[in-house]
């Protein structure tokens, strides 16, 4: 694939050309945008998938207004005028793909009929969409072994996810023997590191007291939510250092660091090395 960088981002990139061992994608990307970073009215010939990581963005889609925060998905089928409503107020991040399903599905055949039919789909919590969505990020713009079967089987995670998602199939039973509220809370750090979170808003959405929440965090993982969030940061950030060329000062303000010192103090003590170190040292084993 052909890779670039649009005009006006921070970082980021735009991958397009189908690979012809993979020809069902057609174009790839993920980018930091400023406040002002608008994307004009455009159309495709295939479904193009859209996934808010970071900042909010409104579109319009066939005559409607759709409001898009961390975690949503947005998806138009072949032919659907789409564009941003208006500037976005804050700097924002997001990734997307442009997918001929109809190719996909001649190796998921059973996801077909589940798409029939739809122009656009809007998925408020598509957050399920965002660890495959990223791995074919990490496919695509990696210089790894077995690369195409890798870019194939990450887009097929992400199609079975995204189908789930149309099925409304979003509350998977889970077997694990933690608390259910130990698991929610989970889900929404992993899901939205970024958010400036307060033990008082993740119990409510538990559903138990801050103490009993802490009390089964603890409990079930070693750790006080503090302690997961800022590990689930460091997670993400090691995985735009070794994907993108996001500077660090953009990456610690997109991860809900305080400053980039702060930042590189955390990184750097569950890490083991300073972040600049790490990037050099991934960049060097590919």
């Amino acid at each position: 694939m052909e890779f670039r960088r649009p005009k006006g981002l921070f970082a980021g990139f735009h991958a397009g050309s189908p690979d012809r061992l993979v020809p069902e994608l057609m174009e790839v990307g993920e980018q930091w945008a400023p406040a002002d970073f608008l994307i004009s009215e455009h159309v495709h010939q295939v479904w193009e998938f859209y996934f808010q990581v970071g900042g909010e963005s409104e579109w319009n889609a066939g005559g409607k207004s759709y409001a898009l925060r961390p975690g949503s998905f947005f998806a138009m089928a072949p032919g659907v005028l789409h564009r941003m409503r208006e500037r976005p107020m804050a700097r924002h991040h997001f990734l997307f793909a442009t997918i001929d399903l109809r190719r996909a599905f001649g190796r998921q055949n059973a996801l077909r009929d589940s798409w029939r039919g739809r122009e656009i789909v809007f998925e408020p919590r598509g957050e399920a969409l965002q660890a495959p969505f990223r791995q074919l990020i990490r496919e695509v713009s990696a210089l790894l072994p077995h690369r195409t079967p890798g870019i194939r089987a990450a887009l097929d995670c992400l199609l079975i996810e995204a189908t789930r998602l149309l099925e409304s199939k979003r509350d998977a039973i889970s077997f694990a023997a933690n608390h259910p509220a130990t698991a929610r809370a989970r889900e929404m750090l992993d899901h939205h590191p970024a958010r400036k979170w307060k033990m008082a808003d993740l119990a409510r959405l538990t559903g138990l007291s801050p103490s009993r929440l802490s009390e089964c965090f603890a409990r079930d993982t070693g750790m006080s939510p503090h302690q997961y969030l800022l590990r689930a940061r460091i997670e993400r950030a090691k995985e735009a250092l070794m994907q993108s060329d996001v500077t660090v000062t953009d990456l610690a303000l997109d991860l809900g660091f305080s400053s980039s010192q702060h930042f590189a103090v955390i990184f750097k003590r569950l890490v083991g090395v300073p972040a600049l170190a790490f990037r050099k040292h991934a960049t060097n084993a590919r």
